[in-house]
């Protein structure tokens, strides 16, 4: 329904146009200006004793189901990302169990290479030193 602001004024009880203007600012009433007049776009009442709104009723009827339905799907939804995620925190703690016991056998590796050096070094240089001996100390020194 369009009404002019004298027209708001009588229907709404208003009696100041600052209050309808101010209303206007503050974007509570719609209007537009039509040769020179400003024009305030009013919805239509709804006649709710005769019930006239039951179209809207059903639109808004439809609009819960659909909201439920909404409801419902992202409620599975969050099921099934909550699984997931303790699916993937369980393989994250196997991942770290397997990169413990890694860093575990990395370290008796090194261990192991370690001790292989120093005996290498070791036999190298007994087989310098019987190397170095000279012929009669081969002979008739004992190992």
């Amino acid at each position: 329904m369009e009404l002019t602001i004298k027209e708001y004024m009588e229907k709404y009880g208003v009696k100041s146009t600052q209050t309808v203007y101010n209303r206007i600012d503050k974007g509570t009433l719609n209007s537009y200006t039509k040769d020179g007049r400003r024009i305030i776009v009013v919805e239509d009442e709804i006649d709710t004793e005769k019930g006239t709104d039951n179209q809207e009723n059903e639109i808004l009827k439809k609009e819960i189901e659909y909201l439920k339905k909404q409801s419902e799907d992202l409620k599975t939804d969050k099921e099934d990302l909550k699984k997931r995620l303790d699916e993937a925190e369980k393989k994250a703690e196997q991942s770290n169990h397997l990169l413990m016991a890694a860093q575990g056998n990395l370290k008796n590796l090194t261990n192991t290479i370690q001790q292989l050096e120093y005996k290498k070094q070791e036999v190298e240089k007994e087989l310098q030193d019987e190397k170095n001996k000279k012929w009669w100390q081969k002979i008739f020194t004992k190992n």
